[in-house]
């Protein structure tokens, strides 16, 4: 049998309290858009046009849970039921071309952020749709024929685009952020490696801002898309044109045209590339213990970051992204799960140096100047649940003829070189971002930055923590004290009882629910202990510790 004892202790300047979990169903929570503004400048047909709020608990889809306005004062709202501590991410969204998605928020997440609450019936505060829109009462929408040009060459010269399977499209508002449509040409004979064409875009009036990326796609209808660094806020990753009213009709067919200056695909120039000067086996290796061990203490694995489905078990990793895979396979075990030449393998074949020690393994050949940074986002059975949306691990190869790429899952090289481990993915309703924290200890003061696996305590990074004995009788009942100090900065101390030999979990969690430090895991004798924790890793606020005997 089980038994938890449960208490709340304060970092800095929160006080403690006592707190009992609880696991409440179907907590209905309303969200409410104020669209008068929107409505006001014409740009929203509240007869036509659709509102509805898109985020982790839908897999981000349009259109699934639309907002109404019963009483027409141009506040929709959507009632949707949650889980309590359910951690939700999510913009509004609107079905006009010209505005689709929100803008960026100021969050770490860049989306709007709710954690709902015990209460059964709650409603989030009314929120403006966060986007600029333009006066269309009385504006003209009329059509554009805009010239689209972007440079592949590096990818080209780097063996990651092939002019004879891919080609090259453009994607935005206007073709439904499709890929199926609006391709562009190659310009052989002036420049092998530019692709360009006109696309009329229609419907949008002077002063919108027309969104759009450059896309390519294989013979199997694989999309890859351009991963774009803004460099201004509230870019969402995409390129921007913005019809100005002064767009000429220079081939008298009565629509203006708009010729837009070549870029190259995903910002890589030339001088960008960092190439191999010779054929090089390269040897990836991913060490799979953290999805192992969190599959044996939760009974799965964190929710496919694309569909939110929920994942109970695995049999296969793959690998994804433009450096392995050429483009991004599509997840999923009908998509990227079927693709065996990216399958890593654990048997002993294929350069997997010890069969059976969780450890993955897959060779490349990459071939001379063939690109030696790139993308890779690993998964199992194919989902995409080793991080979030735009996670994506930034590998930097050795100039070798043959060389090791060793990583953890769930463990992230960010572009800036370091380490981080709390990226893991947010879907379904539910938040994952520290899924395989427990299980990884980062160190980014080591040069290069390491990382290693645990079987708990990783979430404790960069923590000190002691549990020592303390003599007197032997206690009766399982206790816990308060901790002392409290508020502390950034260690505090308390005591705990057991009155047999048992398996002993002593954790600390954040108010979501999530582990933030695993302070004892073991079995121990009848005895009472002393707990001196060092929180000096963790945020500013309330934190719960609990301990729980079998």
């Amino acid at each position: 049998m089980i038994k938890a004892v449960t208490r709340m202790l304060g970092l800095l300047m929160v006080v403690m309290l006592v707190s009992q979990t609880s696991y409440a169903q179907d907590k209905n929570v309303t969200f409410q858009l104020d669209l008068t503004t929107v409505i006001d400048s014409c740009a929203f047909d509240v007869e036509g046009d659709i509102a509805s709020v898109n985020g982790s608990f839908n897999g981000w889809t349009a259109e699934v849970d639309t907002l109404m306005d019963g009483d027409g004062d141009g506040i929709y709202t959507k009632t949707i039921a949650f889980n309590e501590n359910d951690t939700l991410a999510y913009k509004f969204w609107l079905s006009p071309a010209a505005l689709l998605w929100e803008d960026n928020l100021p969050t770490p997440s860049t989306n709007r952020e709710y954690i709902v609450g015990a209460d059964t019936d709650q409603t989030i505060e009314v929120a403006t749709y966060n986007k600029t829109v333009s006066d269309q009462c009385g504006a003209m929408a009329f059509p554009v024929e805009i010239a689209f040009q972007v440079n592949l060459g590096p990818q080209i010269l780097a063996g990651e685009f092939d002019p004879e399977a891919q080609e090259v499209l453009i994607a935005g508002p206007f073709s439904g952020w499709g890929g199926t449509t609006d391709t562009l040409e190659s310009q052989a004979g002036f420049n092998d490696s530019l692709y360009a064409n006109f696309v009329t875009i229609s419907d949008f009036s002077v002063g919108d801002t027309i969104p759009f990326k450059y896309i390519t796609k294989d013979v199997e209808g694989t999309i890859g898309w351009e991963n774009l660094a803004p460099e201004t806020p509230n870019t969402g990753g995409n390129r921007f044109y913005i019809i100005t009213g002064n767009e000429v009709d220079d081939d008298g067919d009565t629509i203006p045209e708009a010729i837009l200056d070549p870029v190259f695909y995903a910002d890589l120039a030339y001088s960008d590339l960092v190439l191999f000067s010779q054929e090089t086996t390269i040897t990836l290796e991913v060490d799979v213990r953290p999805a192992y061990y969190h599959l044996a203490d939760s009974g799965f694995v964190p929710s496919d970051t694309q569909t939110g489905d929920s994942v109970f078990t695995f049999a296969g990793v793959f690998a994804n992204g433009p450096y392995i895979a050429g483009d991004w396979v599509s997840w999923g075990p009908d998509g990227l799960g079927q693709r065996t030449d990216l399958q890593l393998l654990d048997d002993g074949t294929g350069g997997d140096a010890v069969a059976g020690d969780s450890i993955f393994t897959l060779q490349v050949v990459k071939a001379v100047n063939g690109l030696r940074e790139g993308i890779i986002k690993y998964g199992l059975d194919g989902w995409d649940n080793e991080s979030g949306f735009g996670a994506d691990r930034n590998v930097l190869v050795a100039d070798e003829a043959a060389t090791t790429v060793h990583t953890i899952f769930g463990l992230v090289r960010r572009a800036d070189g370091k380490l981080t481990d709390d990226v893991g993915p947010s879907a379904g309703g539910g938040d994952f971002t520290l899924a395989w924290d427990p299980y990884i200890l980062v160190d980014n003061g080591t040069d290069p930055p390491s990382a290693v696996v645990v079987r708990s305590g990783g979430e404790a990074d960069g923590t000190n923590t002691s549990v020592d004995p303390i003599d007197g009788e032997v206690p009766s009942s399982i206790t816990l004290s308060a901790n002392y100090p409290n508020p502390f900065n950034p260690s505090t101390t308390f005591e705990y009882s057991i009155a047999s030999a048992q398996h002993v979990k002593v954790r600390v969690l954040n108010l979501i629910g999530q582990t933030v430090a695993t302070l004892v895991d073991e079995v121990q004798p009848a005895s009472n202990y002393q707990v001196t924790f060092d929180a000096g890793s963790l945020s500013s606020g309330v934190y719960v510790y609990q301990i729980e005997t079998s």
